[in-house]
């Protein structure tokens, strides 16, 4: 079930992909350990038996919902449509097209015989499920309408709108009443199973109870600090649950008196969801995570999961639950096995980088935990339990013997990558600490923070050096030049300051853009100095004094790297869109000379030795190929030049070889925090997983085979 969709799309993957990413306990991985394939030098470290997710279908969906007899599973998508999946095999079966704009809630019928779909085109639309066939279209929202539910007997459903209202109809259509009462927007909508209540959760902070056969208020919840996104009943009607804003899910009696408050979420929880047997609770969060409860004794399973999970729902035979990461995968899980009994282990925080150090021998992730893995035997050599909150910037000292990390606990700290010892913490900051680098000699580290500075550390003896003030916002990165004398430091406040490293003296502050500025790079000379913005736009600028040379524009979303040559002539940009092409500029002059078609946004650039190629988080990008040859002068078309050597597809489905498909990674191994080096794959996913693989010089004569 697990290899399904990709030995499906390339059976001969059974051979490859399923050999490498199954437990190494897993019948298939004993069966054919014999043959292992021998052009892949080093393997990702697995788990020793299957973990309780079934499977993961790769879609773009939202919400989910299973049928009453738990055959069907149904997905709404930001596209307008609705998916309807087998819930035992994975398979698709069909696609309900209508709406015109993103579908944001699904439920069946108790029969399982209708579907509804609420959209943020502002109508319910009815549907056969048998036929996928649309009944009727129901018009009365003014504004999006974001959750639908059926009453227990069907005879009912129920719509919850950003208008404030929710309105009840029956089954022709009809509309039966409308109930107001909210002051912001309402975002779920639940009925009792004897059908008699009604229970709305509103961004105006309260929950609702009504009466259906009235549309009386009965009363008003109040206890959230924040916006209430769900509510949900259970099935003995005894309870209710409510996720919010402020991480919390809330169970309330019938009477309206919250009995717990259940705690451990680190943002919002956008779902809850009771088992059929009313004894479990589960709860999606913006914090990457399903959580489920024990209505009794509170937390009892954490499902890790690589993005905000928007949706998730039991299966109502209670063998099943789907989850929904945002805009993207549907997550079966298996909730009847013992593996779904033993926690998940594995970081309690997302991958934000993966770095090599400057030798390769080694490579880091970051979340709570950082672990130093052993780059040539795929181990991990140490896992660092440092920081107390996530960590948002990692970095190696030049000789790779220290390793630097920053975190949102305020604090940095230095560790030797040998044998993993906390040499010592480095306290100061007030808030988040964003970002963290050494000088090319080592003997200072520099850090940015959203308390508005950066500090200059000794690195020896961890004493801080200095404090530099005067940025009056978040400062998001800071660098040294290369030579280490001086520093760059970009800002929300939309500036740029460049600062003597010696003194602590601002030198200059770097003025024109209109949004915040991501990042600033020094040239390898130190003579210019190149930044990227949140309004699109890449600036150059004269480093000594100052000047703003010219302004780059061409890009449509915000700058998330930029990179000069080693002879300073020409500069690499790429943005956060991922129909946006990389950029080649030439420095002097600010024309625009190559445009790359990637396919994804690139989030590290830098210019191989030769300035033949730029190196990515995708792989080796060349920049002379013969179609570029081909262009005559002054006439700048889009190249697609692949990927040179080991690399990633743009969608991060495959380890490619020359832009060829060698390795199929299923979804829960695909990440967007990739490096490339050489032959080496390191890829970091939001469940805080790193793995590290290597191809052998074989691979390429695998191709011809595969």
């Amino acid at each position: 079930m697990y290899h399904k969709q990709g030995i499906e799309a390339a059976p001969l993957q059974v051979y490859v992909s399923a050999l490498i990413f199954c437990p190494t306990n897993s019948l298939i991985r004993r069966f054919f350990q014999t043959d292992e394939l021998a052009w892949i030098n080093v393997k990702p470290a697995m788990e020793s038996d299957w973990s309780a997710c079934l499977q993961t279908l790769e879609s773009c969906d939202s919400s989910v919902a299973y049928s009453h007899d738990s055959s069907w599973l149904a997905s709404t998508s930001v596209n307008g449509t609705v998916n309807i999946w087998d819930a035992n095999s994975g398979a698709h079966l069909r696609t309900l097209w209508g709406h015109s704009d993103y579908v944001r809630s699904v439920a069946f019928s108790h029969d399982s015989a209708l579907l509804i779909s609420a959209s943020n085109d502002c109508t319910i639309k009815i549907w056969e499920t048998s036929s996928g066939a649309c009944l009727r279209t129901l018009i009365g929202h003014s504004d999006w309408v974001v959750s639908v539910t059926f009453s227990h007997d069907s005879t009912l459903f129920a719509s919850a709108s950003y208008d404030r209202t929710v309105k009840i109809w029956d089954n022709s259509g009809a509309q039966l009443r409308t109930l107001w009462g909210h002051s912001d927007y309402v975002k779920s909508a639940a009925f009792s199973h004897d059908s008699t209540l009604l229970a709305s959760a509103s961004h105006d902070y309260t929950i609702k109870i009504w009466e259906t056969s009235s549309g009386v208020c009965l009363r008003t919840l109040i206890g959230h600090s924040d916006r209430v996104h769900s509510v949900a009943f259970s099935h003995d009607s005894t309870l209710l649950a409510s996720g919010s804003d402020d991480g919390t899910v809330k169970i309330w009696d019938n009477s309206g008196a919250c009995l717990r408050t259940l705690e451990g979420h680190k943002s919002t929880v956008y779902s809850v969801a009771f088992s059929p047997d009313s004894t479990l609770i589960a709860s999606s969060s913006g914090d990457q995570t399903v959580r489920i409860w024990n209505v009794t004794d509170n937390f009892l399973r954490l499902l890790q999961h690589n993005k905000s999970v928007m949706s998730a729902a039991f299966s109502h035979d209670m063998t099943r639950l789907a989850s929904v990461e945002e805009q993207s995968n549907i997550r079966i899980w298996d909730i009847c096995g013992s593996k779904f009994l033993h926690r998940t282990e594995s970081h309690s925080d997302v991958f934000d980088s993966v770095n090599f150090s400057h030798d390769l021998t080694q490579v880091t992730s970051y979340a709570i935990t950082l672990p130093v893995w052993d780059a040539t035997g795929g181990k991990s050599v140490a896992t660092l339990e440092c920081h107390s909150d996530s960590i948002r910037s990692v970095t190696f000292s030049h000789d790779s013997t220290l390793l630097a990390s920053a975190s949102n606990d305020c604090t940095i700290k230095i560790w030797e990558t040998s044998s993993g010892a906390c040499l010592r913490t480095l306290i100061g900051h007030s808030d988040w600490v964003v970002s963290v680098t050494f000088s090319h000699d080592s003997t200072l580290l520099v850090s940015a923070s959203h308390d508005y500075t950066i500090k200059i550390w000794e690195t020896s003896s961890g004493i801080c050096l200095r404090t530099l003030q005067g940025h009056s916002h978040s400062v998001r990165s800071v660098t040294f030049s290369h030579n280490s004398a001086l520093l760059a430091s970009a800002s929300n406040d939309c500036t740029i300051k460049i600062w003597e490293t010696s003194s602590g003296a601002c030198l200059r502050t770097l003025k024109g853009y209109s949004d915040g500025v991501t990042l600033a790079t020094f040239s390898y000379n130190s003579t210019l100095l190149a930044s990227g913005s949140f309004d699109g736009t890449v600036r150059i600028w004269e480093a000594i004094s100052g000047v703003c040379l010219r302004t780059l524009k061409g890009h449509n979303h915000w700058i998330t790297s930029v990179a000069f040559s080693h002879d300073s002539n020409r500069l690499a940009s790429s943005s956060a869109s991922a129909g946006d092409d990389t950029r080649i500029w030439d420095v002097s002059s600010g024309e625009c000379l190559q445009t790359l078609r990637i396919g994804c946004s690139l989030r590290s650039l830098c210019f191989g030795v030769t300035d033949l190629y730029i190196n990515s988080n995708i792989g080796k990008i060349p920049l002379y190929t013969p179609r570029a040859l081909e262009v005559p002068p002054g006439k700048v078309e889009p190249l697609n030049p692949g990927i040179f050597g080991v690399g990633l597809s743009p969608d991060g489905k495959w380890i490619t070889y020359n832009s060829d498909n060698l390795v199929w990674i299923p979804p829960d191994y695909q990440g967007g925090c990739s490096i490339i080096s050489g032959r080496m794959v390191a890829i970091g996913v939001g469940s805080g997983r790193v793995w590290i693989c290597k191809l052998g010089y074989a691979s390429s004569r695998v191709l011809s085979h595969l």
